[in-house]
C-alpha cells in the first residue's frame, strides 16, 4: 500500500512573506505546490473551466490573452455571491490538480495557499504554517512590490481573513518580522515540522 503524502500547507496574508518562505522551501529541494500560480494556469487552459467561466461571466470574459482579470476583479469583489460562484468553479479543479501533483511528488510537499482556510484546502493539510508580520511591515512590503496605495492594501488586507483565525488552524506560526534572515525562519521552521512527525 502507497505511503500517504505528507502535507505542509504554507498561508498567511498579504505581505507577510509566505511566498519567501516557499521559494526558499523551495530552492532547499522540496516541491511547493504555489496553489494561485496553478490556479491562474488552470483558469487559462483547463476546457472545462473556461467554458463554466463563460457561462458565468459571458463569453468575452475571455481573449486571445486569456481571462479578463481586471473585469473579473471589478465584478466580484462588487459581488460575493459572485465570487462564490467562480470559486466553486475553480477550486475543485485546482484541488483535483493538487492531488494528482501531490501524488507524484516526493515526501513531504508544501502547499501554498493565501486561502488556504478559506478554499478548505487546508482539510489537506497534515501541519498548517502560518506566516505572520507587523502590519506596517506587511504594508510596506506591499507598496515596494505592487503598484498601488496605502489605502488599497489596508482594504485588500481587511478583506482577508484575520491572522486571529488563522492561527486556530495553524500548527506552527512563523513571525517574519525582519528581525531573522528567511533562510533563518526556514532552519527554524524545519526544526519545528520535524518535532511534529
Amino acid at each position: 500500500m502507497a505511503q500517504k503524502t505528507r502535507v505542509i500547507g504554507i498561508t498567511g496574508g498579504i505581505g507577510s512573506g509566505k511566498s519567501f518562505i516557499s521559494n526558499e522551501i523551495e530552492r532547499r529541494g522540496y516541491a511547493v505546490y504555489n496553489s494561485d500560480l496553478n490556479a491562474r494556469n488552470i483558469i487559462d487552459t483547463d476546457p472545462h473551466v473556461i467554458q463554466q467561466l463563460k457561462q458565468l461571466f459571458g463569453n468575452d470574459i475571455y481573449s486571445s490573452n486569456g481571462l479578463n482579470r481586471p473585469a473579473v476583479a471589478e465584478r466580484v469583489f462588487a459581488n460575493k455571491q459572485l465570487l462564490q460562484q467562480m470559486n466553486a468553479i475553480v477550486h475543485p479543479a485546482v484541488k483535483q490538480h493538487f492531488i494528482t501533483w501531490a501524488a507524484s511528488q516526493k515526501q513531504p510537499v508544501f502547499l501554498e495557499a493565501a486561502i488556504l482556510v478559506e478554499s478548505g484546502f487546508y482539510v489537506f493539510c497534515d501541519e498548517v504554517v502560518l506566516v505572520t508580520a507587523p502590519l506596517d511591515i506587511r504594508i510596506n512590503r506591499v507598496l515596494k512590490r505592487d503598484n498601488t496605495t496605502r489605502e488599497a492594501i489596508i482594504q485588500r488586507i481587511r478583506n482577508q481573513m484575520p491572522d486571529e483565525t488563522l492561527r486556530q488552524y495553524a500548527t506552527v506560526v512563523v513571525n517574519n518580522d525582519e528581525t531573522k534572515s528567511i533562510s533563518d525562519l526556514v532552519d527554524e521552521l524545519f526544526r519545528k515540522l520535524e518535532m511534529l512527525k
